[in-house]
């Protein structure tokens, strides 16, 4: 079996998040801070 034409299957690299899921994602960015930061406000959220 030969390699002259490979087919790349990823289907997560290639598949659209959900609505729902690409929702809740930017409600929980919204409501955390950075809890690596090493200044005082980095982890505090808003």
């Amino acid at each position: 079996m030969g390699m002259e034409n490979p087919v790349y299957m990823d289907h997560n690299a290639t598949t659209a998040v959900r609505p729902e899921a690409r929702e809740a994602i930017f409600r929980a960015l919204a409501l955390t801070g950075n809890p690596s930061s090493v200044h005082g406000s980095g982890p505090i959220p808003g």
